[in-house]
């Protein structure tokens, strides 16, 4: 993803900085566009678009020289993928899985964290789509593993050539540089996951996520039917549950590793960001007041994680 401007990067790695934070933009747009596909309402997919690009979390670790951006964009294209194919008609559902497979492989290529998401969504396609006979269920499987195929071939060829070496490179030496960099207990795996939840911007997504579920299994329970909307939103948030759970038992895990579930759980909260919404429009001071908020509460995660970070890394600079 770098090595191809990685000569022309002026004095510093500006150059790799923008081509991630491009890739996270790129993020925000197509979960604007989502959501506007989604619930055809303009307002909605703004206020999802700038509760995403707004977030600390993105704003920093999407302008960064990692690969968090490139597999929370493919990620998402995957999940974009996936939803269509709970949308859409019989005759289309096979090449949207074999897209949605070609997504993720590439996301879990960049990120092996994500290659449970490819498995989740396999067993989503027996969970999730009760009218299609379990012969046809296979099939979907079947393309969503061969998409994943097809965008792994690399990786599989680098596999076969030296299996001790591609797994050191790829899983030992996390586990290696875990051990030796930082120990975490379970105290400090709780205390990494509360800084998450209880980040003032988290806690406004993850409580307008829970009302959503609350209000979706209320709805699931009079109807005794989902439509295939409220499986998007179940699926979303299956998803950030997944990506939650994953970072929780990563060792070492990380506060800046849990943005991989930020996109999920806006999703998850669009049926209470509408009601929101609409209560907003009736008191005219409530939506300002939010979004005064939510961007208050940047300010000092921005200069906690930006900028100090940064100044203590300027001993580390490289220097001619």
């Amino acid at each position: 993803a770098y090595c191809l401007v990685s000569q022309y990067g002026f004095s510093s790695l500006f150059l790799g900085r923008l081509i991630s934070a491009l890739a996270g933009i790129l993020l925000s747009l197509i979960l604007f566009w989502f959501v506007y596909k989604f619930t055809a309402d303009a307002r909605l997919s703004l206020l999802s678009f700038l509760l995403y690009s707004l977030h600390g979390l993105t704003i920093n670790w999407h302008s960064v020289v990692k690969t968090l951006a490139f597999s929370d964009l493919l990620a998402f294209v995957s999940f974009v993928f996936f939803a269509w194919y709970l949308l859409s008609k019989e005759n289309s559902k096979y090449l949207k899985m074999v897209l949605s497979g070609f997504f993720i492989g590439i996301s879990f290529n960049f990120r092996l964290t994500f290659f449970f998401m490819l498995l989740l969504e396999g067993i989503m396609i027996f969970v999730l789509t009760s009218p299609r006979t379990a012969q046809k269920k296979i099939l979907d499987i079947a393309c969503l593993f061969s998409g994943a195929i097809l965008s792994s071939l690399l990786a599989i060829f680098l596999f076969f050539k030296n299996p001790p070496a591609f797994i050191f490179g790829n899983i030992g030496y996390h586990q290696v540089w875990g051990l030796k960099s930082i120990r975490m207990t379970l105290t400090t795996k709780i205390i990494t996951l509360g800084k998450f939840v209880f980040y003032p911007q988290d806690l406004f997504l993850l409580a307008l996520a829970t009302f959503s579920i609350i209000w979706l299994v209320q709805r699931l329970w009079e109807k005794k039917r989902a439509t295939s909307e409220d499986k998007i939103i179940l699926l979303a948030c299956i998803i950030s549950l997944m990506f939650v759970s994953i970072c929780f038992f990563m060792s070492p895990t990380q506060f800046q590793y849990y943005e991989q579930a930020l996109p999920y759980i806006i999703i998850s909260s669009l049926p209470a960001l509408s009601k929101l919404k609409l209560y907003g429009e009736r008191k005219k001071i409530i939506i300002p007041a939010v979004a005064s908020l939510y961007l208050l509460f940047l300010i000092p995660f921005i200069t906690i994680f930006l900028f100090i970070s940064r100044e203590k890394d300027k001993s580390f600079q490289i220097r001619e």
